[in-house]
């Protein structure tokens, strides 16, 4: 029975009110929740006949019952607890049911008694028979919810203090509502969800929304000095109010708060709500721009729930509209999103050109946040596109703005960089750059930042070949994670530092995973980096097919889409796998072939730790076929550039490789 506070009274106990999921029905949140292999359903039987009856006794305070109402109650109620409570008290209410002597007798015969047939019909017959002034006021409570504030009921249904304070206690006396909180301010609850809501439907439009806005306005009155905490619901209540002025404004607001708090599901709602309502309404200047605002805000959510292909179908067909605003800079804002959308699905040179366009428009007009998101975002294309020196051009842009533009951005920047050092090699500089990056985050105590910040202190940390720094970092990013989205990235970047450390089953396990995720949402430079780190973990632990397999595939898509970077990693895997499968001559020379596209690619765009590495591959493989000089050449190359970098994990291994060059061939091992 939840609306009987046993506890109530006791010192140390403290009541929670969970208030409903927005969105999400009750029936959703069932089958959500037994999808889990650790839930299990208990069904609830009907009462048998004999409990039924006891529970009349019990309700009514009596040792007997006319068998009458026995069958009555058996007829109607069906075994259903809630339904017996209801009607026994309907039917004591309603005068059927009275007190005779020491037990209860009814008043006309059982088949005269016309009886609701749902526990709804009960409420509101119940309700029907209230005073007028009580019936408006529950009718009131019922538009503020299951759970609303004594002060907010006696603003909005306009009554005076001592006068709430009367009729609630009528209320709580005929168990319509009980007092659910005293502090921090006093709350009164519906005994029933279905109470409420069914006395809720009882009101026609006009009256709903009258009430609805009556709430908004009240709210924003009484908690004017922390609306913050009650956007959501001022939402709520605009949005039915039939005001879509400031239905459209408290949407925004709650929409940016959810978003803010990773209330992803709930921000997502908020802008579906905002775009029935503009769909409706009158296509004026000031709804083209409140649509267009809401389109820009809305792709942070849509990146973190992994549907960016939704947001682009969704974006996209709005381009004229957004032409069409004067706010120049809310037009560069966004394109911007577009732009981003457009490098996530791999679409790197559309996303130049639309980032450059959203960049000049924002720097038009002096808005320096959209201008600083729009130059991190032409950071990420040109990561992926290897430009390196432009990487750094457009991170000095970004990053001469510091903070005057949001955390996300501003971190994304920092990063953004990082990662173009990790390619390059150039560790410190990385860590340098993710470190600052997660002081804002933890400044601001944002998770999202700070795991973020710590995946590219672990992919930097792993190519230095600091193992253990690599790993703390990585299972911190898998920690903070607030949503999917952080918690794919991070174990794609951790399952790097697996392969590296002899843990390459565990890696496959996890990219096997993740490719049909990375697939599903066309995130092209996760689904490439994944396939490149499972190709390499099917190299390591010996299964040569189907490391071919994945990396011809890999090579095909980051050459078609121009992500040089990761071309050259994956020739340089694939090179490998033949060295290893086929130590015929004509194997030899196919993976000579492919080490030498692989440097080719590489040394193009200056990637030189990763260079290095393919140059090792080359020396082994020139060993192997009996070509001394060019291994020790190739070998000696790798080394000094390794050495300059800081790598910490190759150099031992190319000096013994070296030291047994130099040995007679009688001592020399077959493998180095």
């Amino acid at each position: 029975p939840e609306y009987l506070r046993a506890w109530g009274d006791v010192a140390y106990h403290a009541e929670v009110n969970l208030s409903r999921l927005g969105g999400v029905s009750s029936a959703a949140m069932v089958r959500a929740i037994l999808n889990k292999s650790y839930a299990q359903r208990v069904s609830l039987e009907p009462l048998s006949g004999e409990d039924s009856q006891a529970m009349i006794r019990q309700l009514l305070g009596t040792a007997t019952i006319p068998a009458e109402l026995e069958r009555l109650v058996e007829s109607h109620a069906d075994g259903n607890p809630l339904f017996i409570e209801e009607l026994i008290r309907d039917l004591v209410e309603s005068g059927d049911l009275v007190r005779d002597g020491e037990g209860y007798a009814l008043t006309r015969q059982a088949d005269e008694i016309n009886l609701p047939t749902t526990v709804q019909g009960l409420f509101l017959a119940r309700a029907d028979r209230l005073e007028p002034e009580l019936r408006n006021l529950l009718q009131v409570a019922s538009v503020l919810g299951r759970v609303f504030n004594f002060s907010l009921l006696g603003a909005v249904a306009g009554l005076q203090r001592d006068k709430l304070e009367r009729a609630l206690l009528q209320l709580e006396d005929l168990d319509f509502v009980y007092q659910s909180a005293l502090a921090p301010e006093r709350q009164y609850s519906f005994k029933h969800v279905l109470a409420q809501e069914a006395i809720y439907q009882t009101l026609v439009r006009p009256r709903r929304e009258a009430h609805h806005a009556a709430a908004g306005e009240a709210i924003e009155d009484l908690y004017s000095d922390r609306l913050d905490e009650w956007i959501e619901i001022l939402a709520h209540h605009y949005t039915r109010s039939g005001d879509d002025a400031k239905a459209l404004a408290s949407l925004e607001l709650a929409h940016n708060k959810a978003s803010g708090d990773y209330a992803l599901a709930e921000a997502k709602g908020f802008f579906e709500e905002a775009m029935r309502i503009l769909d409706r309404a009158p296509d004026t200047p000031e709804h083209r721009t409140q649509r267009v605002r809401f389109l820009a805000n809305e792709f942070y959510v849509h990146f973190l729930l992994f549907e960016i292909p939704a947001f682009v179908e969704l974006a996209t067909p709005h381009q004229e509209l957004a032409d069409s605003i004067d706010d120049l800079g809310l037009r560069g804002l966004f394109y911007e999103k577009l732009g981003h959308s457009q490098w996530i699905l791999g679409r790197l040179v559309e996303s130049l050109d639309t980032t450059l366009r959203a960049a000049e428009m924002c720097e038009a007009v002096g808005d320096t946040s959209g201008a600083g998101q729009a130059y991190t975002n032409l950071e990420s294309v040109h990561v992926c596109l290897g430009n390196y020196a432009e990487v750094d051009s457009w991170a000095q842009k970004a990053l001469r703005f510091e903070r005057d533009y949001d955390l996300f951005h501003y971190s994304l920047a920092r990063n953004m960089l990082a990662w173009a050092h990790v390619h390059r090699g150039a560790w410190s500089n990385a860590v340098q750059q993710s470190e600052e990056a997660l002081r804002a985050g933890q400044e601001h105590d944002d998770p999202g930042v700070i795991s973020f910040s710590h995946m590219f202190l672990c992919i930097a940390y792993t190519g230095e070949g600091r193992y253990e720094d690599a790993r703390s970092n990585g299972e911190l990013a898998v920690q903070k994670a607030p949503t999917v989205a952080e918690t794919a990235w991070s174990k794609l970047f951790l399952t790097g530092l697996w392969c590296r450390t002899g843990q390459a089953e565990r890696a496959i396990e996890t990219l096997v995973e993740l490719g049909p995720l990375f697939d599903a949402t066309q995130m092209a430079v996760a689904q490439i980096w994944n396939a490149c780190n499972v190709g390499e973990a099917y190299c390591r632990t010996g299964r040569l097919k189907e490391a071919a397999e994945t990396l011809d595939g890999t090579i095909e898509h980051a050459e078609r889409l121009g992500y040089r970077y990761y071309l050259g990693f994956a020739l340089r895997l694939r090179a490998e796998v033949v060295r290893k499968a086929d130590p015929t001559e004509p194997g030899r020379l196919r993976a000579s072939e492919y080490f030498e596209r692989a440097m080719g690619v590489l040394a193009e765009i200056g990637a030189e730790n990763e260079l290095a590495l393919a140059q090792c591959g080359y020396a082994r493989l020139s060993r192997e076929s009996g070509d001394s000089d060019k291994a020790r050449r190739y070998y000696l190359t790798a080394l000094e550039t390794l050495e300059r970098l800081g790598s910490l994990a190759e150099p031992p291994v190319i000096r013994k490789a070296l030291a047994q060059l130099n040995e007679p061939a009688r001592n020399r091992p077959v493998e180095a």
